[in-house]
Formats: C-alpha cells, sequence, structure tokens
C-alpha cells in the first residue's frame, strides 16, 4: 500500500490549488457565510474546469478518478475554506458510480459534466435514527424527512435514503418547489444546512442497500478528509506566524513550550492523514472493514478541534479576532467533527469488537 501522492495526484493538487486562489477570498467567504448560500461562481468554475465530473467514468465524459484521487481534491478545496459540496457531491457520484443503476449514473455523469447539477446525501431520518428510513416511495413519489442535509438548500439533487416500490436504497430526487422544501439551519460552521420534507416528489431509484452503505462509507471519510485539511491549514498558518511574531526579542517559535505544542500539532495531523488515506485505499480496494472507517472518523474528529483550537491559543488575542482566517477553519472543524459520527460514536463503533480475536500475519 502506497500513501504517497502519485505524479498525477500532485498535478491535479496543484491545477485546483491555482484555481481556488483566483477565486476564493475572505471577503467573499463572509459574504456567502452571512447570506447563507453555496458559491454557484465557483461552482460554474469548477464545472467549466471538469472537477465536477472526477469521480465520473471516463465512458461518461468524467475524469475516472479513484477514490484517492477524489481526497486530494476534496482536502484540496477545503483547504480553501470554499463554500461549496463538492465532498457531498463527490460521495454521491461516487457511490453511485460503484453500486449504482446505469440510469442513474448516467443521469449524474451528465448533470456532472455540463456542471447542471449538484448533489447532497439525505440519509438521516426526519425522527432521528440513522440511514435506511426516513422515507417512503409509491409510484415513483417520495414522502418523509431528513434531518441535516448539507446543502440541503441549495443543492440542485438529493440522493436520499428509503424505501417503497418493493426495494430499498436510495433515490435521486430532482428539488422542485412543492415536492422539496427545506428549513434552513444554523450551525457553528457557518454552512449551508437544513431539514428537508419531501412532498410527493419524483425519485428515480438509484441503487439498493450496498449503494446506500457505501453512500454513508464514502460521506463519512470524505468528512475526515475535509477534517484533515482544516488541521493542516491551521498547523501551517500557526508555524507561520509563531515564526514571525516577535515577544521579548525572539520569535515566539523559538520557545520551547511552543516548539512542544507545534510538534503535537503536526504529530496530530500526520497520524489522522495516515489512518484517513489508508481507509480510503482499503475501500477502494474492496478490503475496508467498519471498524477502519471509525478509527478514521475517530481520529480526524479529535485531530480537527484539537489542533484549530490549540491554533487558536498560540495565535493569542490574534486568534480571537474574528476578522482572522482560523475562525474558517475552527468553526468548521467543529461542526464537522460531530457530523457523520462523531469521536465518541466512531470509538462506538470499534469498541463493539474490541474483544474480537485477531490473525496476526
Amino acid at each position: 500500500m502506497e500513501l504517497g501522492l502519485t505524479e498525477t495526484q500532485l498535478m491535479l493538487k496543484e491545477s485546483l490549488a491555482k484555481l481556488l486562489a483566483a477565486n476564493v477570498g475572505h471577503d467573499r467567504l463572509r459574504q456567502l457565510q452571512s447570506a447563507g448560500v453555496a458559491d454557484d461562481l465557483l461552482w460554474s468554475r469548477l464545472a467549466d474546469g471538469g472537477w465536477l465530473a472526477l469521480p465520473v467514468p471516463e465512458s461518461r465524459g468524467g475524469g475516472d478518478a479513484t477514490l484517492m484521487d477524489i481526497a486530494v481534491a476534496v482536502e484540496e478545496i477545503a483547504r480553501s475554506a470554499a463554500v461549496v459540496p463538492v465532498a457531498e457531491t463527490y460521495a454521491c457520484a461516487a457511490a453511485v458510480g460503484r453500486y449504482g443503476t446505469e440510469e442513474a449514473q448516467a443521469a449524474i455523469g451528465a448533470g456532472l459534466a455540463n456542471g447542471s447539477m449538484s448533489l447532497t446525501a439525505a440519509v438521516l431520518r426526519g425522527d432521528g435514527n440513522d440511514a435506511d428510513g426516513g422515507g417512503c416511495v409509491t409510484h415513483g413519489r417520495l414522502t418523509g424527512r431528513k434531518r441535516f442535509v448539507d446543502y440541503g438548500q441549495t443543492c440542485t439533487h438529493h440522493l436520499v435514503t428509503a424505501s417503497g416500490d418493493g426495494r430499498q436504497g436510495v433515490y435521486l430526487v430532482r428539488v422542485a418547489p412543492g415536492e422539496v422544501e427545506s428549513e434552513a439551519l444554523a450551525n457553528i460552521g457557518q454552512t449551508p444546512q437544513a431539514n428537508v420534507r419531501y412532498e410527493r416528489a419524483a425519485a428515480v431509484h438509484a441503487g439498493g442497500p450496498e449503494c446506500a452503505a457505501e453512500l454513508v462509507r464514502l460521506s463519512t471519510l470524505l468528512c475526515s478528509v475535509q477534517l484533515l485539511a482544516y488541521a493542516d491549514f491551521a498547523l501551517n498558518l500557526t508555524v507561520g506566524y509563531v515564526s514571525n511574531r516577535f515577544q521579548f526579542g525572539r520569535p515566539l517559535g523559538a520557545f520551547q513550550a511552543v516548539q512542544h505544542h507545534c510538534a503535537d500539532m503536526a504529530t496530530a495531523v500526520e497520524q489522522a492523514r495516515f489512518l484517513i488515506y489508508e481507509a480510503l485505499w482499503k475501500l477502494q480496494h474492496g478490503t475496508a472493514q467498519p471498524d477502519d472507517i471509525a478509527l478514521a472518523k475517530a481520529v480526524a474528529s479529535r485531530t480537527g478541534v484539537f489542533v484549530t483550537m490549540q491554533a487558536h491559543q498560540l495565535h493569542g488575542g490574534m486568534g480571537v479576532t474574528d476578522e482572522y482566517p482560523l475562525h474558517f477553519y475552527s468553526r468548521r472543524a467543529k461542526e464537522r467533527s460531530v457530523a457523520w459520527g462523531s469521536e465518541h460514536e466512531s470509538l462506538a463503533v470499534l469498541a463493539e469488537s474490541v474483544d474480537a480475536a485477531v490473525e496476526w500475519i
């Protein structure tokens, strides 16, 4: 297993970084957050560059990317703090691409290739129970409620877990007035999120239970990638700050206590990176177990919050200033740390198999 970036992935990362640097600014981010909307301009730029179709097979006009390629793109976009549903769209497209129906694959491939589609997963039921319910399909029409849908009020399509018409799994729903109603939610990450009600919304069967399970697995790991990006950005921002901020005639970074904190932050980031990308590699090759994904998310949740909060402390008064960009990352890290399984929820999954026999090779 090789977890280092390939030459192609490095080129992908550099190219995407240039596009984001030219189109994402902190002032614009504040405007988007205040309005509670996604960055449609950046979305169109990503579409023009073919970035949205990255998970789509080459035969359908996409980039035929691996899960590792997708993670590299998600990490770079998260580092910019862009307000776009890229991780959500990629998770939906990849899940359907791996286990979905031909009809859904064709629709998603076409929509992402021309930039007319944005996707999000709707799996948490209106009564608070997890996926595999919360929606009923009758004669191709979906009725039900879903909670905490990321970008639920801005995406053009939802991939909804539901049952009915003799089938269970996921259904592709196009957002239409009168059929899909969203109630915007406020969250600490200040990104679009909504509770959604479906009233006999037109629904196309997109995949069975395995597709629904893959959607949750991918959403969890790409959420972990976002947490990794937030922590990595905060680490680099902090190292730069303590290297140039002088106190008592010396850079803050020259003090041993500050160095110890930075070392702890760097260690946490690297261990999270390894576990997250290892889990993605296993998922790509069909060997991922629930424990692999739960461990990656538990460590990502812990690391995202720990590193960004430590960054605030090392910045001192500057870190408290709302105008400073660190707030974008610490807020989102806190919000993403509880999405798709908090640290404690993920550790509970691991605890279920703690006494299982291990085959040592």
